[in-house]
Formats: C-alpha cells, sequence, structure tokens
C-alpha cells in the first residue's frame, strides 16, 4: 500500500497541471473572442460614424440648394438652421458610436506587464 501513494500522488498532480494548461487555453481562447467582438463593434461604429456624417452632409447640402433655389442669399435663419442639425446629428452620431462600441466590450486589450500601451481614438468618439 504504501507503494501506491506516491504512485497516486503523482497522478493527481500531473491531474492539476493537465487542467491548469486546458484552463489557462480556454481563458485565451475567451480573450480572443472577446478581441474579435471588440473589433467588430469598432467597425461597425466606424460604418456607422461614416454613413451618419454623410447624411448629415446631404442634409446641409439639401438646405443650402432650397435657400438657393428660392432666390435667397446666406441668412441668419440659414446658418441657425444648419446649426442646429449639426448639432443634433453629431449628438446622435455620437451616441449611436459609443453604444455599438460599449457593446462590443474592451477597446483594447490590457497592456502586458511591462509594456505600455499608447492611448486610442475612435473617430466616432471625437467630437466634431
Amino acid at each position: 500500500m504504501a507503494a501506491l501513494e506516491p504512485a497516486a500522488f503523482a497522478f493527481q498532480a500531473i491531474g492539476s497541471i493537465v487542467q491548469g494548461i486546458g484552463d489557462a487555453q480556454a481563458a485565451r481562447q475567451r480573450s480572443a473572442q472577446a478581441e474579435r467582438a471588440a473589433q467588430v463593434g469598432r467597425v461597425r461604429a466606424d460604418q456607422l460614424d461614416t454613413q451618419m456624417r454623410s447624411d448629415l452632409a446631404a442634409t446641409i447640402a439639401n438646405v443650402r440648394a432650397i435657400r438657393a433655389s428660392a432666390g435667397g442669399t446666406a441668412s441668419p435663419t440659414e446658418a441657425a438652421v444648419i446649426e442646429r442639425e449639426e448639432a443634433g446629428a453629431n449628438r446622435e452620431r455620437r451616441l449611436r458610436c459609443s453604444r455599438l462600441t460599449s457593446a462590443s466590450g474592451p477597446t483594447r486589450p490590457a497592456p502586458t506587464p511591462g509594456s505600455i500601451a499608447p492611448p486610442r481614438r475612435w473617430r466616432c468618439s471625437a467630437a466634431s
């Protein structure tokens, strides 16, 4: 019986080591999946940002075209309408983009010990 105790201990130790390796690999896989989800969210946010900027430019062009077709020149009223439209559209764009990026998880992986991760800014979150 005394000979079985060291063997049982060895098998138990090997089993713990194998389990630790499996757990570490599972954690790396979850981390990679989270990073891919974050990248997808950033791409979607950038696509949304581009589309909303394009829509805003078209709206402003329409306001100016309507004003020009009426034979008018630039006026304070036109400027106020354009400014209000820009402010509302920019606010909506920032909110929708931030929802996409926050729902997708972390914006970048945590830095490894000894490294310094530079801050990254996304076009979506910048005020314009």
